[in-house]
């Protein structure tokens, strides 16, 4: 990421736009991490947008938002546990940012290349796909919830 880039005023402005914020990202999103934002600057940019930052280790939210530095493994871990078999969209500050510069959420206009490219070279992103969660996509584990409950069904016909 360019440290170039003026990450500050454009956030300041963004939140002008609240409606479209919370048509993208919902009422509630669970934030953590950051760069290029302070994690503290972006959820006050939420909150703007009239948006609930909440933090993601004291939520089973279906939206997060995540900086590149300073989020917690065991945090994104049990997040992803709490919402096995359900839904979940992980975004970086950056994608947030690009979406609300296109007015449009990146998961219902990008494909799955497109939307990778906003994983390549972010750690928290890269954590997720290392570690069992297949992002980009939205789909918790559902497969694995799938076998866990047939292999549940199989031990009480036995």
């Amino acid at each position: 990421m360019s440290d170039d880039f003026p990450w500050e005023p454009v956030l300041a402005h963004l939140s002008r736009n609240g409606v479209v914020c919370r048509g993208i990202l919902g009422h509630v999103v669970a934030t953590q991490g950051n760069e290029p934002y302070d994690e503290h600057d972006f959820d006050k940019f939420l909150v703007a947008c009239g948006i609930e930052a909440i933090y993601l280790h004291e939520s089973d939210a279906d939206v997060v938002v995540l900086g590149q530095e300073g989020w917690d493994s065991e945090d994104l871990d049990a997040v992803v546990e709490a919402r096995r078999g359900g839904t979940l969209k992980v975004y970086s500050q950056e994608m947030v940012v690009a979406a609300m510069a296109i007015g449009q959420d990146l998961f219902d206009v990008c494909d799955d290349d497109e939307l990778m490219a906003f994983g390549e070279g972010h750690p928290a992103l890269e954590y997720l796909l290392d570690h069992g969660f297949d992002w980009p996509t939205t789909e918790v584990g559902l497969a694995e919830a799938e076998e866990e409950d047939s292999s549940a069904e199989i031990d009480e016909e036995e």
